[in-house]
């Protein structure tokens, strides 16, 4: 990293998140290694991303009681959510073995939305971050935009991501008689990702 962009980090998240982001890098680094996790995985802890804390302070306004994350990683945000249930589902065993390692408060299981659909009860936020830019359309559709399974959900978070090699999904036309933009929030750090907050409002 350039001296630089490390300026620009510093200007971005402000001192206090800056230090415990260079903290938890090392942390995680040696984490990582224990639990045989592709470093990938750690590279961006919570408190070196500005979309996370802001994703996390949306959230906790929202006064929410069940929180689902699909592709939650380590748990960097659904551990940071206010809410009595929160589930974590990711593809990766060695992931969610890290993620309960780290948080003992949230319901880690290895899987995607077909973990979501097994839930017996109703959802406040369904949270999809950082990773459906890597799917087409038809994952999406087949997986996600399911009117049964959106009709249990209060509200959506999503992100689009347009930059080369990420598919940019058009949510509002996939949400369209399924659920309404209620936010849209730019990430401060990275001008390709757009932060998405639907409120599902189902038309008859």
């Amino acid at each position: 990293m350039t001296l630089n962009k490390i300026i620009n980090k510093f200007y971005n998240l402000g001192a206090y998140s800056f230090c415990f982001c260079i903290f938890y890098k090392f942390y995680f680094y040696i984490l990582a290694s224990f639990f045989k996790v592709d470093k990938w995985h750690i590279q961006t802890p919570f408190h070196c991303r500005s979309y996370k804390q802001k994703i996390v302070n949306i959230s906790n306004n929202l006064k929410l009681s069940s929180v689902v994350e699909v592709g939650c990683g380590v748990g960097d945000i659904i551990s940071r959510i206010k809410a009595d249930t929160k589930y974590g589902f990711d593809i990766e065993p060695r992931v969610i073995k890290l993620a309960k390692f780290l948080d003992k408060k949230t319901n880690y299981e290895q899987g995607s939305f077909s973990n979501f659909n097994n839930l017996t009860h109703a959802v406040d936020m369904l949270i999809a971050i950082n990773w459906l830019h890597g799917f087409d359309k038809s994952f999406i559709v087949n997986q996600f935009l399911k009117r049964d399974m959106i009709s249990r959900i209060k509200y959506i978070f999503v992100d689009k991501v347009s930059k080369v090699g990420a598919e940019c999904h058009d949510f509002e036309q996939y949400f369209k008689g399924l659920a309404v933009k209620i936010i849209d929030c730019p990430d401060p750090e990275d001008t390709t990702r757009v932060l998405l907050l639907f409120e599902v409002k189902i038309s008859e």
